[in-house]
């Protein structure tokens, strides 16, 4: 199993979170991409809502770090 290209989303990823780079988080994202993070009822659709959404909680979320984890036979993934 190739997981290299998940592995560099991945990585950018870490990146622009914990340097909280708002621009380089969206920009990770399709057009239409969302997010939604059970267990709370929230459902954020397009870059405009991430963005917001990365901004309001922007002070939850400074400082957080990440490791990285496998999961599903072998692909990457991060625990907070």
């Amino acid at each position: 199993m190739d997981v290299q290209p998940e592995q560099q989303q991945l990585s950018r990823y870490v990146e622009a979170f914990e340097q909280f780079d708002i621009a380089a988080l969206v920009a990770l994202f399709h057009e239409e991409g969302c997010m939604s993070m059970p267990p709370f009822e929230m459902w954020i659709r397009g870059k405009e809502d991430l963005s917001a959404f990365y901004s309001l909680t922007r002070l939850h979320c400074e400082g957080l770090r990440f490791g990285p984890i496998t999961v599903n036979g072998g692909y990457p993934a991060l625990a907070q």
